[in-house]
């Protein structure tokens, strides 16, 4: 007997491998007798939604969004009237951050952040690339750069085409020393 059920063991994985296969390709067929009646169908159109008309903006909503500017704020801020002079400013993305150099007639220059007081009722509101504006009082004005302190970065030439050596500024006082 031992003999005889050697031959049926030592053929029994190729008899299960020859099942598994035979199973794969009637799953495999029906799957595919499946498809074909599905694409045998005729497609079901819907019917399209209606078009919705456009929706009107709610104005009131959207004043909520973007509020009208406050009275003061409108439009860019005049030239100031005071005796300020702008050296320098130094912008930061984060506007709390930015500061100028402000001159005030016959005083030295100094650092104003913005926040802070230049004189009394005068405050630096914020710092642009060329300008700051001043809150005055509740009202804003601007101190731009003085327009005499642009300097050509070529030498000017005279009449006969030849540069002219730039003339260094005097120095009158060190300030701070």
């Amino acid at each position: 007997m031992a003999p005889a059920n050697s031959g049926a063991v030592r053929h029994l994985p190729a008899g299960l491998c020859l099942l598994a296969l035979l199973a794969c390709s009637l799953s495999l067929s029906y799957q595919a007798a499946q498809l074909w009646r599905l694409l045998q169908e005729p497609p079901a159109y819907t019917q399209a939604p209606p078009p919705t008309p456009p929706r009107v903006a709610d104005r009131q909503r959207l004043a909520m969004l973007f509020p009208a500017p406050l009275p003061g704020h409108a439009g860019p801020a005049p030239a100031t009237s005071l005796q300020l002079t702008l050296v320098a400013v130094f912008g930061n993305p984060e506007q709390q951050r930015s500061s100028a150099i402000i001159r005030p007639h016959g005083q030295t220059a100094r650092r104003v952040a913005v926040g802070a007081e230049i004189a009394p009722g005068i405050k630096l509101h914020s710092v642009g690339s060329h300008y700051i504006t001043l809150d005055r009082h509740g009202r804003r004005e601007s101190l731009h750069f003085p327009v005499n302190n642009h300097r050509p970065l070529m030498p000017a030439a005279d009449a006969r085409g030849q540069a002219l050596a730039p003339q260094p500024e005097p120095v009158t006082s060190l300030a701070g020393r």
